[in-house]
C-alpha cells in the first residue's frame, strides 16, 4: 500500500464522523441558570467513549476531594459532550500500515516509543494523524464549538481538560468562540502534540511520554510547530508508552495533583458569563419618562403565597441566583391623566426571549386612581436552580 492511501485513511478518520451511535447530543439551548460550570473530557485518538467517561470520572472523583461540597455542586461534569470518536477508522489505519510493512503491532508501538528505527515513511504518516488543518472541516468539531456556546449561553463557565488530539480540537474551538466567549472558556492541557494551549492554558507533558517524543520527532523532520516540551515525570508508570490519560497521567500522583490543580485554577480565573455586566437572566427596559410608573410582580416566596409586588423604575432585572419558578410580571400605569398620551419604547430579555416595541397609551389605559391596571410584560418561569430554568414571553403590550 503506498504512503498516499494510508495518509488518505488518516484523514478519513478525522473528518468522517457526522453522526452514528456516538453522535454527541447538544446540550438543552433554553436551560438558564443551575449549574455554574460545566468540565469536559476531550479525548485522543484510539480512545473508546467507555475509556474518555471513565477519564472524566476520574477528575470528577479528585475534584470532588478538593473541594468543599457547596462549592463542588455548582459543577457540572459531561461525559459525552465533546468525545471525539476517532478509534474506528484509526485502527483501520493500523491494520493498513501492518499490512503495508509486513510486522506486527509490538513493532508498530516500538517505532512510536523510538526503540527501533521507523522505516520510510512513518514520521510522514503520524504527521498526517496529527494534522489540525484535518480537524477544522470535522463535523465533529462543529458540534464541540455548539456545546460550548450554549453552555456559556446558559451562563456557565467550561473547562476543558484536553488529552492527546484532544488539544488540537480544543484550540480549534477557542478560535471559533468570540472574544467574549474565550474569557469563559478555558483549556487545561495534558499530553499535548501541538505547540501551545489556546489562551494560555496549563499543560502537562511527562518526560517519559514516548508517544509525544515521536511526535516531536515527526513534526521536527516535516518542519512543523513542535509539541509543547515536557514538563513533568511520575519516575514509572504503569503505561510502558507513557501517554495514557488513566495509566500514566492520572495514576501517577504528582501528575493528578498538578492536572487537578491546573482545572481548579483554570476555573478560578474564568468569568462567569453575565457576571461581568449588572444585566441578570432577566432583564426589562421601559423608557417611562414622568407620566408612567411601574409595578414589578414576582412568584410567591411560598407555595400558595400572593405574589411580591414591589415598585420599579425604568429597568428591572433578575439575577439567576434569585430566580425561582412562577410567573414575573413588570406593568406600566398613567400617572393621571396626561396630555397627550405618551409612547413607551421596551425590551424585554428573559433567557434566550427576547420582546421589544413600542406602546402608544390610549383611552382604554385610563383607570380609576383606586383600581389601577395597564399594559404587561408577563414572563413564565419554569425549572429549577440545580437543573436551570426555561423562559416563556407569555405576553407583551402591543399599541391598540
Amino acid at each position: 500500500m503506498q504512503r498516499a492511501s494510508i495518509a488518505a485513511l488518516a484523514l478519513a478518520g478525522l473528518i468522517s464522523f457526522g453522526g452514528g451511535a456516538n453522535a454527541q447530543q447538544p446540550l438543552d439551548p433554553q436551560l438558564f441558570c443551575g449549574k455554574r460550570s460545566v468540565v469536559v473530557f476531550g479525548n485522543g485518538v484510539l480512545t473508546t467513549q467507555d475509556s474518555a467517561t471513565k477519564s472524566l470520572d476520574v477528575v470528577r472523583r479528585a475534584i470532588r476531594v478538593s473541594l468543599p461540597p457547596e462549592e463542588f455542586d455548582l459543577l457540572n461534569f459531561e461525559s459525552d459532550a465533546v468525545y471525539n470518536p476517532t478509534n474506528g477508522p484509526l485502527l483501520d489505519l493500523l491494520e493498513a500500515y501492518l499490512q503495508d510493512i509486513a510486522t506486527d503491532t509490538r513493532e508498530y508501538w516500538l517505532i512510536l516509543a523510538r526503540i527501533v528505527p521507523a522505516p520510510l515513511g512513518f514520521e510522514d504518516i503520524i504527521t498526517d494523524i496529527i494534522s489540525a488543518a484535518a480537524l477544522a472541516a470535522s463535523p465533529i468539531q462543529e458540534n464541540h464549538v455548539e456545546f460550548y456556546r450554549s453552555s456559556i449561553r446558559q451562563g456557565k463557565k467550561v473547562i476543558l481538560v484536553a488529552h492527546s488530539q484532544g488539544n488540537f480540537f480544543g484550540n480549534l474551538s477557542y478560535d471559533a468562540l468570540t472574544p467574549d466567549e474565550r474569557q469563559s472558556f478555558g483549556i487545561v492541557s495534558a499530553a499535548n502534540p501541538d505547540s501551545f494551549v489556546a489562551g494560555g492554558g496549563p499543560h502537562t507533558t511527562l518526560h517519559e511520554d514516548f508517544v509525544i517524543e515521536a511526535i516531536d520527532a515527526a513534526k521536527f523532520l516535516a518542519l512543523q510547530p513542535r509539541p509543547q516540551a515536557s514538563n513533568f515525570t511520575n519516575g514509572v508508570n504503569t503505561d510502558p508508552l507513557g501517554h495514557s490519560f488513566l495509566d500514566a497521567y492520572m495514576e501517577g500522583p504528582g501528575s493528578r495533583a498538578r492536572i487537578i490543580g491546573h482545572v481548579l485554577g483554570t476555573l478560578d480565573g474564568l468569568v462567569q458569563p453575565g457576571e461581568e455586566e449588572e444585566d441578570g437572566v432577566i432583564t426589562v427596559f421601559a423608557g417611562l419618562g414622568s407620566a408612567v410608573r411601574a409595578i414589578f410582580f414576582e412568584p410567591p416566596l411560598s407555595p400558595g403565597g400572593s405574589p411580591v409586588e414591589t415598585p420599579a423604575g425604568s429597568s428591572v432585572s433578575v439575577a439567576c441566583e434569585d430566580l425561582r419558578e412562577g410567573n414575573y410580571a413588570y406593568q406600566m400605569i398613567l400617572n393621571g391623566i396626561p396630555e397627550p398620551l405618551p409612547r413607551v419604547v421596551y425590551v424585554i430579555e428573559a433567557g434566550d426571549k427576547v420582546a421589544s416595541g413600542i406602546y402608544q397609551f390610549g383611552e382604554g389605559d385610563i383607570f380609576p386612581p383606586d383600581a389601577p391596571d395597564g399594559p404587561a410584560f408577563d414572563v413564565e418561569v419554569t425549572g429549577n436552580q440545580e437543573d436551570g430554568f426555561r423562559f416563556e414571553v407569555l405576553s407583551a403590550p402591543n399599541t391598540p
